[in-house]
């Protein structure tokens, strides 16, 4: 017997021995055929004297125990991964206006030709049953119309003839009170059709990857051949069984005038687009995520801000780096990309392989590590809103902060110091000494809540757990956390959290937006860590994080390199990158600029593909003037080398560089001074305790000074920061009295006379 002879028998058979459920009816005889057509006529008779007003109507309520799986996309609709409903079943509830009109006539051609005009019971269909099934001796048709079907799987039950009559019942008492267009959407909506697929919609999404609403005649009449014999007709087992139904329904579709002949004969040609039977599953991590925020009971269709595109050509990227950077210790990575403008997330990729039995499902994008240098954007960022700037000079050299725990000595990651740097290149160049120093300056209380309200929910212990090396990454965050933190940074100051949701699940509600930084100072982060001279420091010129468009980025490695980071951001996204190993086993030195540099530099670029780069916009109440490159104060005429900067206009240096100029002008004004310039309080060497328990107010230092005469001006500085300035011949003298801060304060001491620097003294103290 050939193949065409085989798939008509089972055909023919599976009409005669199964239903919509997929079991098979035992024999039936004559007699019990014949008990059907008699329930029949009784149903009809009750119909009649309105008894069915006495049966529940099994719809009513809506729909309390319809569950529907869920459906997890990306921003264009893509499915990213359908979860099945609570009852283990894929379900998707699609209005009948949303379905191809295809669908309707191939599901009148297919189930119940006369479904328009029958009462629920199709009374032509009854008298033919019964005939044929006298005429064979045994059951080949039930007569069941599709709202008997329907009735069938509201009310699922053994198929017996008490069964048969009662689904009658039913249909009868469901025709009563809903109407034609009602029942056929219930009908398609629920209809089983195999692999745990429940509904055309559901159906559809499944086995062609595709809308209901574009079906043709040959996916309509082939999605409709699949209730009749779900397990029978499988088309992952054998497509031949099912398509050959499809095409009797299209030529039974022709025979009503629900498709020209024409059309049935090109329908009849079309090849079947069957989609693996593999399940879907992208952007793995991502998709679980999502699942685990949903209410529940879960709405049938998610759509996400991700975007499966880009995802995709990111996990590969992740995939073939990790696998090139063997010999480097790095068997992981992960990153995630967000448009700062909006906070939506656009890539999520936890691991270098979700399905790596080994540690794939790990995701690193929400996993807790130190995150190293790649936090310090944000303590320059508040110290640019507490009165410093990138031409602020600072002492990078070794330096030694008493804590109650002991004494800390931070090092710089070469083991080198550079002496006097500006605040411009030591950020650029991830410096260490001069990011602690900034740190005790504008307080450690006050960064670690700006930190937190940046974006850093993690840091929940409190400020003095994590102590100076805060600045330094101790604190463990997650990458998502550490790339909204620079999205704050990115979008002005501003932070949002991060969306994930394209459609919202709830009514919508305003974002909540808190203003972190200023836009000055977040601008003049961002110019800093897109200086590519500022960081030739660190990384020397053109390294990996310089790119042929504006791109601020900064890197960091956690101690004894178990972690790499680098973090950046354009005027579109922002792109995080982790490097190294989830069991934190240490990488071979491998810093954040060799390890997750180089995956940072092709994401970004990739990046730039889909959402172009600008140039970042400067605010207003910026201003620019040339400074020393030595002093970081105004340049004079004299200064050799000099530059130019950006400064808050609330902000600029306190006045101009007096140390460079003609020596015999400078001899010239000295010479009347009578004594010498000299800090009489502090002394170098000496130490001080600050007390945490008495208010930083009552917490001074005095400052007192011999002064020759000759001079007009004074000025006192701290740690480089003017503190006061005041006319040299005031008698007596005042003194001046400064906040402790902890760490090295370092005073110095001005004299000006002829509009110069004529005099200075400088003394060093400690602050425990």
């Amino acid at each position: 017997m050939g193949m065409k002879s085989r798939s008509n028998r089972i055909n023919r058979d599976a009409s005669a021995e199964e239903g919509p459920g997929g079991r098979k009816k035992s024999g039936q005889g004559i007699v019990r055929s014949g008990a059907v057509a008699l329930l029949a006529v009784v149903c009809l008779g009750l119909a009649l004297y309105q008894g069915l007003d006495l049966l529940a109507d099994p719809l009513a309520g809506g729909r309390p125990t319809y569950q529907p799986s869920i459906r997890v996309e990306d921003r264009q609709g893509r499915l990213l991964r359908e979860f099945l409903s609570s009852r283990e079943t894929r379900s998707q509830w699609i209005a009948l206006n949303q379905m191809s009109p295809h669908v309707v006539g191939a599901a009148l051609a297919a189930e119940d030709r006369r479904f328009f005009s029958h009462p629920g019971l199709d009374p032509l269909a009854l008298v033919r049953a019964v005939w044929m099934n006298i005429e064979a001796g045994r059951v080949v048709s039930g007569a069941s119309t599709i709202t008997m079907q329907l009735a069938r799987v509201l009310r699922p039950g053994p198929r017996t003839w008490r069964r048969k009559a009662a689904e009658a019942l039913m249909a009868l008492r469901i025709e009563k009170s809903h109407s034609k267009r009602e029942i056929l959407e219930e009908y398609l909506n629920r209809v089983p059709c195999g692999n745990l697929v429940h509904g055309l919609p559901a159906a559809s999404r499944l086995y062609l990857d595709k809308s209901p609403q574009n079906l043709t005649p040959a996916e309509s009449a082939f999605l409709m051949s699949l209730p009749q014999a779900p397990s029978l007709l499988n088309p992952y087992k054998d497509p031949g069984p099912a398509l050959a139904r499809r095409n009797r329904i299209l030529d039974r579709m022709a025979d009503l005038g629900l498709l020209d002949g024409d059309a049935a004969r090109r329908a009849r040609a079309e090849p079947l687009s069957l989609k693996a039977a593999r399940s879907r599953f992208r952007a793995p991590h991502f998709a679980l995520f999502i699942r685990s925020l949903l209410p529940d009971p879960a709405p049938g269709r998610v759509r996400t801000t991700l975007d499966l595109e880009l995802q995709s050509q990111i996990e590969r990227l992740v995939n073939r780096t990790v696998a090139e950077s063997g010999d480097k210790g790095i068997s992981q990575a992960a990153v995630v990309v967000m448009d700062h403008r909006t906070r939506e997330v656009l890539a999520w990729v936890g691991s270098a392989d979700f399905f790596d039995p080994r540690d794939g499902q790990n995701d690193g994008v929400r996993a807790l590590r130190q995150p190293g240098s790649a936090v310090k954007p944000l303590t320059y960022a508040a110290a640019f809103d507490n009165g410093l700037n990138p031409a602020t000079m600072i002492e990078d050299g070794p330096v030694d902060f008493g804590l109650s725990r002991g004494v800390y000595s931070p090092r710089n990651y070469d083991g080198r110091f550079r002496g006097e740097v500006s605040l411009r290149t030591a950020l650029a160049s991830s410096l260490n000494v001069p990011a602690v120093k900034v740190l005790s300056k504008v307080g450690l209380t006050k960064v670690h809540g700006l930190m937190k309200a940046a974006g850093l929910d993690s840091l929940v212990q409190e400020p003095e757990f994590y102590g100076l090396g805060l600045t330094l990454g101790c604190g463990e965050v997650s990458l998502l956390e550490l790339a909204n933190a620079y999205a704050t940074l990115a979008s002005g100051g501003i932070h949002r959290p991060p969306v994930l949701f394209h459609t919202a699940l709830e009514p919508k509600k305003t974002p909540e937006e808190t203003r972190v930084f200023s836009s000055q100072a977040a601008y003049l982060a961002t110019d800093v860590l897109g200086d590519d001279a500022a960081r030739a420091s660190g990384f020397g010129r053109d390294s990996l994080l310089a790119l042929p468009f504006p791109a601020a980025a900064k890197t960091g490695t956690s101690k004894n390199f178990r972690d790499n980071w680098t973090v950046g951001y354009t005027t579109s996204v922002v792109v995080a990158v982790w490097a190294g190993n989830f069991d934190a086993s240490p990488m071979g030195r491998v810093s954040g600029i060799t390890g997750a540099g180089p995956l940072w530099r092709k994401v970004t670029r990739l990046c730039a593909a889909y959402y172009p780069a600008g140039r970042f916009e400067r605010p207003a109440g910026m201003t620019e003037m040339d400074v020393c490159t030595e002093t970081g104060l105004r340049a004079g005429p004299d200064c050799p080398t000099r530059r130019t900067e950006i400064f808050m206009e609330t902000c600029t240096p306190p006045g101009y560089c007096l140390h460079h100029g003609p020596v015999s002008a400078r001899n010239a004004v000295s010479k009347p001074a009578v004594g010498r310039l000299a800090i009489l309080s502090p002394r170098t060497g000496e130490q001080y305790l600050f007390d945490p328990g008495i208010e930083t107010g009552f917490q001074n230092l005095g400052l007192a000074a011999q002064v020759p005469e000759g001079l007009e001006c004074l000025v006192w500085f701290v740690n480089g920061r003017e503190v006061a300035r005041l006319k040299a011949d005031l008698k007596p003298l005042p003194e001046i009295f400064t906040p402790l801060k902890s760490g090295l304060m370092t005073v110095r001491l001005d004299g000006i006379a002829g509009g110069r620097r004529t005099a200075s003294d400088q003394v060093s103290v400690q602050v425990h």
